[in-house]
C-alpha cells in the first residue's frame, strides 16, 4: 500500500494493510483477533469501514434498480 493511496482513502497506511488483509482473508486466526482488538479503538478503522459499506450497500441499490428497469423493459 502507497502513503498516497492510504491518504486519499483518508486512513493510515498500516490501518489500510490491516484492514486489507482481512478483507482478503490473509489473516492468521490470532491476527483476526489482534485486528479486532484493534478495530474497536481505532477511529480511522472504523470510518473507513462505514464508508466502505455505505459504498457497497449504494452500489447494490444501483445494481437492483438497473436490474428491475431492465424485466420491465423485457416484461
Amino acid at each position: 500500500m502507497t502513503e498516497k493511496l492510504a491518504t486519499e482513502l483518508g486512513i493510515n497506511r498500516n490501518c489500510l494493510a490491516r484492514v486489507t488483509r482481512f478483507v482478503e482473508h490473509e489473516m492468521e486466526p490470532e491476527e483476526v483477533m489482534t485486528f479486532a482488538a484493534h478495530f474497536q479503538d481505532c477511529f480511522e478503522c472504523r470510518d473507513f469501514a462505514e464508508n466502505l459499506r455505505g459504498m457497497l450497500d449504494w452500489r447494490e441499490s444501483i445494481r437492483t434498480k438497473l436490474i428491475n428497469r431492465e424485466e420491465l423493459r423485457k416484461g
